[in-house]
């Protein structure tokens, strides 16, 4: 049985300090914000593409990979572990930000990615799709994700998790760092077009995905503890980027 998207993007979130400390013993992992049925992605998100249309056509048509080996491909490939998501998100919010300096913010991530895999995992159930490189005439092509491909296979394309899971991280760093706000939005888009160059999704999966984690995020506005983990995040954010007096390696001066 496939571990569920919940419990496989939250632990991913976990590395180092006390936050791989917790996750090695057994303290629970943290449950997420919101009630049961606090929001339901049947209601908002619409279906995929009907096979033999004109819009999976156009999605088909929209579909990019690149080519194995080039910088875009590396980058999808470091985009597809969730533990590298601070290094991924250096350049846009000006400083490495890792659960040793932001324990909240990855703790409060971790607690989010819990409210949003089972959303995730729903909207799969309701719409099954094939991966791209299920109707690829070359049955070895190529993609960059770590997962096998069995495994990957056997979890619908749409929606994009990881794609919904970059997008949730961007929009808490531009709720954290609101002058970099552009900048953390830009990549959270760039983090999910990742999911395309890799080959393991549509364009429409992961415009589904953002826009399930654009819905979770608007209804977490609601939740009192998760206001307050976000006040302790953005503190955080702010002394991490305080501390910081060069920009992080292999980025521009901004």
């Amino acid at each position: 049985m496939r571990k569920t998207l919940a419990v496989a993007l939250g632990a991913a979130v976990l590395l180092g300090g006390a936050a791989a400390a917790q996750n090695a013993g057994n303290t629970p992992k943290p449950s997420g914000y919101l009630p049961a049925g606090g929001l339901d992605p049947a209601v908002f998100l619409p279906a995929p593409p009907k096979p033999g249309s004109p819009a999976e056509a156009a999605d088909k048509a929209a579909y990019a990979p690149v080519p194995v080996g080039s910088p875009r491909w590396e980058q999808a490939k470091a985009d597809d572990s969730l533990k590298g998501i601070g290094h991924g998100f250096r350049c846009a919010v000006g400083v490495e930000l890792t659960p040793q300096t932001a324990p909240t913010l990855f703790m409060t991530f971790q607690r989010v990615l819990a409210d949003g895999g089972p959303l995730i995992d729903k909207a799969k159930a309701l719409y099954p799709r094939d991966r791209p490189f299920e109707s690829d005439p070359a049955a070895d092509a190529p993609y960059c994700a770590a997962t096998p491909r069995a495994e990957l296979a056997a979890s619908p394309s749409y929606p994009s998790g990881h794609a919904a899971a970059g997008y949730l991280f961007a929009l808490m760093l531009a709720e954290s760092a609101p002058d970099r706000a552009s900048q953390a939005i830009a990549r959270g888009l760039d983090f999910g077009e990742s999911r395309i160059a890799c080959r393991v999704h549509h364009p429409t999966d992961v415009k589904a995905g953002q826009l399930v984690a654009t819905a979770l995020f608007a209804r977490l506005q609601a939740e009192p503890a998760f206001q307050a983990d976000m006040d302790k995040a953005r503190a955080e954010v702010a002394a991490a980027r305080a501390a910081s007096k060069t920009p992080p390696q292999g980025c521009p001066l901004a």
